[in-house]
């Protein structure tokens, strides 16, 4: 079972139906493509320290970190630098990782200086596309071919569509992207003067032609005010409520894709802090095949106002219908589980990613049991055995979850599941 999501991207596979299990949860359906697809898996436990690996990149390569956003091509694990928290001055500098070989191997990494094609712009998630890397930029979005002979470090490998000179100026400040099988949504991080386009690209056209990408004003309408992350379903794709400078908010906002982009009618809002007041200030999302998560993050403007109260939405029911969504502190399940910064899903378990102001909790959720029992909530305390450091976003492989360091370039893996197994088009953001 794979996959990826976070904050920005997500990565889930079309592997299968799931269904609800009887204590409230969810599970895979006995004879689906999933089973079919994949062998039973054994699920290593949480606390299990022989599960837990972690490599500095820094120590053999140019890549010095904070990271913020990765992503997985079948074959490699990409670790994407980024301007959100972590230190000053931020490094632009990618690193690559072969999953065939050891973690701590130096020739199994790679490098790649971003401010090499694009010196002036700051970076904030990835997407895989089946073919193509994609690098969410704050104006620039950059595209690696993954099948190019010529290599990650090869700057002919790379291109560069610059959205501000392109499609506006009012239009950037990205905070990650969504992949829907066809086009690619970055996420708009917030309203910039009563502008919240979500912009989009046809990922069969000509990248750096600007017929090949489309924008919506979000922010015309609705009362949404900025975004972290999101998350695809089979149908819609959802936008996770965060803030801009002056307000946090709950108003997750989704889009049919079997709509007309341009047109109001195809857009949904709702306002979570209608089901609980705390439901605001989310950073990323995750769908498990039925359930959409957002992550919590911070319910304030300032530091020090970091949440745990997850919120989850039952995608058979009505987007509008408050008894379609549920919410979770997680901080009630384990002391200082709050301050999350994107999540992921493996097949059964959702995790949620630990910033550096979380203490260093990592926590995942187990599908399979109810949201609001805290025997569905496991947490690691990673300071344990890696130090107090902060993480912004995490990628599935198919056997581990890797979590991106955003204080310094300590890479951190959990062997998940074995076997290993990734299904039919693991790549696309949908079940």
């Amino acid at each position: 079972m794979t996959v990826r999501l976070a904050f920005g991207i997500v990565l889930l596979c079309a592997c299968g139906r799931l269904s609800a299990a009887p204590d409230g949860g969810t599970s895979l359906e006995a004879g689906t493509d999933a089973e079919a697809t994949c062998p039973p898996a054994t699920w290593s436990s949480f606390q299990d320290d022989s599960k837990w690996a972690s490599v500095d990149v820094s120590a053999f390569s140019a890549a010095k970190g904070p990271f913020g956003g990765a992503a997985f091509d079948g074959k490699y694990v990409y670790f994407i630098p980024t301007w959100f928290g972590g230190v000053a001055p931020a490094d632009t500098v990618a690193a690559r990782y072969d999953t065939s070989g050891a973690l701590g191997s130096s020739t199994a990494w790679q490098t790649f200086d971003l401010a090499t094609i694009a010196p002036n712009s700051a970076f904030l998630g990835a997407a895989y596309d089946g073919r193509y890397l994609y690098v969410v930029g704050d104006a620039a979005i950059l595209r690696h071919d993954a099948q190019s002979a010529s290599g990650f470090a090869d700057p002919s490998g790379w291109a560069q569509f610059d959205v501000t000179t392109s499609l506006g100026p009012a239009l950037g400040g990205f905070v990650g992207a969504v992949f829907d099988g066809r086009w690619m949504y970055f996420v708009p991080g917030s309203d910039n003067g009563g502008y919240l386009d979500v912009v989009r690209y046809d990922t069969s056209s000509p990248f750096e032609d600007a017929g090949s990408w489309s924008a919506f004003n979000v922010a015309n309408g609705y009362s949404a005010h900025g975004f972290a992350g999101g998350a695809f379903d089979g149908r819609y794709v959802y936008f996770a409520p965060s803030r801009d400078a002056m307000q946090v908010d709950g108003d997750v906002v989704r889009y049919d894709t079997t709509a007309d982009f341009s047109t109001q009618s195809s857009w949904q809002e709702f306002d979570l802090t209608t089901v609980d007041p705390g439901a605001k200030g989310f950073f990323g999302a995750a769908f498990d095949g039925r359930r959409l998560y957002l992550v919590p993050f911070s319910d304030g403007i300032l530091n020090g106002t970091e949440d745990g109260i997850v919120a989850a939405y039952d995608t058979t029911a009505p987007f509008s219908s408050a008894s379609a969504w549920a919410t979770f502190d997680v901080s009630m399940a384990m002391s200082g589980a709050q301050g999350f910064l994107g999540a992921t899903f493996d097949g059964r378990y959702v995790y949620l990613v630990p910033s550096e102001w979380n203490g260093g909790t990592v926590v995942r959720f187990d599908t399979m049991g109810p949201l609001t029992s805290s025997a569905s909530w496991q947490g690691y305390d990673c300071t344990a055995t890696c130090g107090v450091h902060g993480y912004l976003d995490a990628v599935f492989d198919g056997r581990y979850v890797y979590f991106a360091p955003n204080t310094d370039a300590v890479v951190r893996r959990f062997d998940a599941r074995s076997p290993a197994c990734l299904p039919p088009r693991w790549n696309a953001s949908f079940l």
